[in-house]
């Protein structure tokens, strides 16, 4: 069998990807809309509404992704394959939209103060992330090979679909684990087995005391053992699997032969998704009179998730092409590393928040600073990984074409 004849197995996979991750939220789409709107019709306040539709619009976003993915698929395997845009066209169109997205945060703001904030907000909520997550990932492959859409909307199509149900399951899963382990630990002091009892209590009989679980909570998170708990698995675990888990599309490109600079291009897509849908969820539970504000720190994040992602990428393509499995190794561990220390960084300003009752940048300013300090240390990096990979390229091109 010629290899113009082999069976296209990545071609299929990403078919059946689409088709069950299509299902699936378009699926979710209608429960929540009909949610919405059995909750409309009941007269439910606006700020019980707008969640659904947010979630709403998200699955939306991820029912088109699926289904490009398809098509191209599709059209790959009938022999009609879609050539890549032009890298320089896109990063100056995405530089180009991303000029709206200070008018996005003022519309949103207002929108989200009128009657019909409820309905209207949660689009403003997904171009106010789309927009910046796309500019991200221009900035950080302009210059470099383009990949064909096909690859890019496979990974976007799978990152969307399956890599956030596989994070949030295993994340949970340490979460109850270390969780438990705490509460073991702490439970042979006789007075947290006693209050533990009393939460017990109130839960087998549906009749919760807010206020005395308020003061358990910073109780708990005044408990020598309890804090380092706490950092353990947001600034050491859940970064550590996030960045393994964030890229897993790329293993199915393994023998395609990446070059570092595809892997790295691939990385930053997978991060983008990642960056995408958790803000999203985000900002659906959370948004609420600080709408502008938490769609600024979602993005500022978004740039963290994007540019690690991408360095894993690297790496990835590194040790699959160029035998470097130290690089790999190094890259996640670093990638890891940066998400763990803002992970650390932002958790301690949340718990600050809620044992003083202060605002949130203001119970640590100086974390704050160093948190700001950290994104334009990964904007740079961004950047600068992106002027070395075009260099490179530019050299293999040119070894290639003496020889």
């Amino acid at each position: 069998m010629s290899s113009t004849e082999r069976t296209d197995w990545l071609s299929i996979g990403q078919i059946i990807i689409g088709i069950l991750g299509g299902l699936v939220s378009l699926f979710g789409t209608m429960i929540l809309i009909v949610g919405a709107v059995g909750m409309w019709l009941n007269q439910a306040e606006p700020v019980e509404i707008q969640p659904f539709f947010m979630l709403a619009a998200v699955a939306g976003f991820v029912l088109f992704s699926n289904t490009i993915s398809v098509v191209l698929a599709l059209q790959q395997m009938g022999g009609k394959p879609h050539a890549a845009a032009e890298g320089k066209k896109l990063f100056l169109i995405s530089s180009l939209a991303i000029l709206a997205f200070p008018l996005l945060l003022i519309a949103g703001q207002l929108v989200n103060q009128s009657t019909v904030g409820w309905f209207l907000l949660p689009v403003l909520s997904l171009l106010g992330l789309l927009l910046p997550i796309w500019w991200m990932v221009e900035l950080g492959r302009r210059g470099l090979p383009a990949s064909s859409p096909q690859r890019m909307w496979g990974l976007i199509s799978l990152s969307l679909t399956f890599v956030p149900v596989l994070a949030i399951l295993i994340e949970a899963a340490v979460i109850m684990v270390i969780g438990t382990l705490v509460i073991l630990a702490l439970s042979g002091q006789a007075e947290w087995a006693a209050r533990f009892q009393q939460v017990a209590i109130q839960a087998a009989q549906m009749d919760f005391d807010l206020t005395y679980l308020e003061s358990l909570l910073k109780d708990l998170l005044r408990n020598r053992l309890v804090m380092p708990a706490v950092l353990l698995t947001v600034g050491v675990v859940m970064p550590l699997l996030e960045e393994l888990i964030k890229p897993i599309g790329l293993w199915a490109l393994r023998k395609r032969r990446m070059t570092p600079a595809d892997g790295f291009t691939a990385g930053l897509v997978c991060g983008a998704c990642f960056a995408f849908f958790e803000s999203a969820v985000l900002i659906a539970q959370f948004g609420g009179n600080e709408w502008w504000q938490t769609v600024l720190l979602r993005v500022s994040t978004s740039l963290l998730h994007i540019t690690a992602s991408g360095v894993v990428g690297w790496g990835l393509a590194s040790a699959w092409n160029e035998k470097r499995t130290g690089r790999a190794m190094l890259a996640i561990l670093v990638a890891a590393g940066v998400h763990g220390l803002w992970n650390s960084m932002a958790i301690i300003l949340l718990i600050s928040q809620f044992l003083t009752n202060a605002s949130y940048f203001a119970s640590n300013s100086i974390l704050a600073v160093l948190m700001g300090l950290i994104l334009v240390g990964v904007l740079i990096a961004l950047m600068r990984i992106n002027h070395a990979l075009h260099k490179q390229t530019e050299r293999t091109s040119t070894e290639s074409g003496a020889i």
